[in-house]
């Protein structure tokens, strides 16, 4: 028993380092600590600390598709990330399973698999509405929105600016404390797009 607890401490540290390597957007380095601690969680058998390790693994390859405009990337993330949704709901973790949902969505989108992006951002909304998480109600709505922006311009569907309208505005009406957040300012410039997109300059210059 205590050579498991052993394993599974050091797998903890080796995660800690990889965040540390992540944080310094060396991701290479990353990866490599967390297949160490995703190495010893397996050995000890603890599922949640596997989860975990797959979870990080694929925000290590979505970060790594991102930089390198890489589809192998995000599909090694995707993988990844569906290993970590599987724990997730098997164990029980339901915060870290939203989370989940947000990041696989990443990867489906760095892939251009928008559909499906939705699919696990939806997902995510209903159940941080039924938590009462305000937190990931607003991550859930930015993303939505944002990836209707992007299917918008890649449609050229108007449908999709009206939605991702309507999801961003969700986020503001939720998120007007903090109006100089980083997070605002990036809403108001996407609205700023939609609406110089549907031809109402007025409204574009308003919203930036």
């Amino acid at each position: 028993a205590q050579g498991t607890t052993s394993k599974q401490l050091v797998s903890v540290a080796y995660r800690k380092l990889g965040n540390i390597y992540h944080y310094q957007s060396n991701y290479e380095k990353a990866i490599e600590y967390y297949h160490k601690a995703l190495k010893l969680a397996e050995e000890a058998g603890d599922l949640r600390s596997i989860a975990h390790c797959y979870n990080n693994l694929g925000n290590e390859y979505s970060s790594l598709g991102a930089l390198t405009n890489s589809k192998s990337n995000y599909k090694k993330a995707l993988d990844f990330h569906l290993q970590a949704i599987s724990l997730f709901e098997k164990t029980g973790d339901y915060n870290f399973l939203n989370n989940s949902f947000l990041n696989i969505s990443a990867a489906y989108r760095g892939l251009d698999e928008h559909e499906k992006a939705l699919d696990y951002y939806f997902r995510a909304l209903e159940t941080y509405k039924k938590q009462r998480e305000a937190n990931g109600i607003e991550l859930a709505n930015i993303n939505i929105g944002e990836t209707y922006l992007e299917l918008a311009k890649k449609t050229g569907n108007a449908n999709y600016y009206l939605k991702a309208e309507h999801y961003f505005m969700e986020f503001y009406k939720s998120h007007t404390t903090s109006e100089q957040s980083q997070r605002n300012a990036h809403l108001l410039v996407n609205l700023g797009e939609i609406r110089y997109r549907q031809n109402n300059l007025p409204e574009a210059v308003h919203s930036i």
